[in-house]
């Protein structure tokens, strides 16, 4: 009989799991209700009671079980009367749950299916912080960003409010994270007001407002290391050839640099413009990596370019170099040496025709 009712279980947990799949698991035909406390969406954390009650046809039942995912619970069920039970969780936080109940008839029968029910625990939205809003030359998009603080693990919508400081119109952009908005469609002046609104079934939240100039937040288009080139004179030079198709004509850039075995950035600043392709010259240790990125923003604007790709580039060993300086000094060496020698052999030639 243990057998039968082990594989009844695993039946019932298919056919629960499949309506799940197909739908949802209010799909299942019903043989009673289920129901939760507070509600099928609450808190994560919270105390929560789930009570089955059975409807079952010519069945007083014999007792009551609940399933959660799949799995019989063995403890916290409570008995309410014939037809009654309630299971009750503790600090339930477990995002997204199926719970259904079943009804033993007779011990002669299986069990029957009552009915199953989704449940899910999660928090109410933070505040939007951090509310951004760039364009990136050529896009012909507003980007907006936020940071939406910790998790809510449950469906949250946010809906961006656009609106005009010079028209007092307002527009409304739903979203689930960022959004991009077409400049076309922001037609009405150059100053606008945004802000976030995030919202589920625990909460809402507003974030402060913005307020932006659409001429202040472009973001020149990217910025590419192609190449590098090293140079040998006097002392040895790295040029790292760069460029971007940006047609602001004003641009401060940062270039920032370091050996691949340092942990520490080097930074060089230069304002420039890209009417043609820029050379950045740089002094490094030989038989090294070096990384390199680079990003600019129109001059005296806030907004940056992201850091582009990392470039790494290895300098060469140190050849040593033969000058007429040296080759003449090594020279003068060379001749003291030989005519010390010849007045050392000399001066003993002679003490040996004294003796004699």
């Amino acid at each position: 009989m243990n057998q039968v009712t082990i594989h009844w279980d695993v039946v019932i947990a298919l056919y629960i799991f499949f309506s799940w799949c197909h739908g949802g698991i209010t799909n299942i035909n019903c043989s009673g209700h289920i129901w939760v406390e507070p509600a099928t969406i609450f808190k994560m954390g919270m105390n929560i009671s789930i009570y089955c009650q059975a409807a079952i046809r010519n069945c007083q039942p014999r007792k009551l079980y609940f399933y959660k995912n799949g799995i019989k619970e063995r403890f916290h069920i409570t008995r309410i009367n014939k037809t009654t039970a309630r299971l009750w969780y503790n600090n339930f936080v477990e995002p997204q749950a199926f719970v259904y109940c079943t009804a033993e008839c007779s011990r002669y029968f299986p069990e029957t299916l009552i009915c199953g029910k989704d449940i899910s625990s999660g928090y109410p939205p933070d505040v939007p912080d951090k509310v951004t809003c760039v364009i990136y030359e050529y896009s012909g998009n507003m980007t907006c960003t936020w940071n939406p603080g910790r998790p809510t693990y449950i469906d949250t919508k946010y809906v961006v409010y656009v609106k005009s400081l010079e028209t007092e119109e307002e527009q409304e952009y739903l979203t689930s994270s960022y959004i991009n908005i077409s400049t076309d469609s922001l037609q009405k002046g150059k100053k606008y007001l945004v802000w976030v609104q995030a919202s589920n079934v625990l909460g809402t939240e507003k974030s402060k407002q913005l307020q932006i100039h659409l001429d202040d937040i472009v973001i020149p288009s990217a910025s590419i290391i192609s190449r590098a080139e090293d140079i040998n004179t006097t002392v040895s030079k790295t040029v790292i050839h760069w460029n971007s198709q940006t047609s602001i004509e004003k641009v401060s850039c940062e270039m920032r640099y370091k050996a691949t075995t340092n942990q520490t950035w080097n930074v060089k600043e230069f304002d420039t413009n890209f009417t043609y392709e820029q050379q950045s010259e740089f002094y490094l240790q030989p038989n090294a990596t070096y990384v390199f990125q680079v990003r600019c923003q129109e001059t005296g604007k806030r907004y940056w370019q992201p850091w582009s790709s990392p470039f790494f580039h290895k300098t060469p060993e140190i050849v040593p170099q033969v000058t007429m300086k040296s080759f003449q000094h090594d020279t003068q060496n060379s001749g003291l040496l030989i005519a010390s020698i010849f007045k050392k052999h000399l001066t003993s030639e002679l003490k040996e025709e004294s003796y004699c």
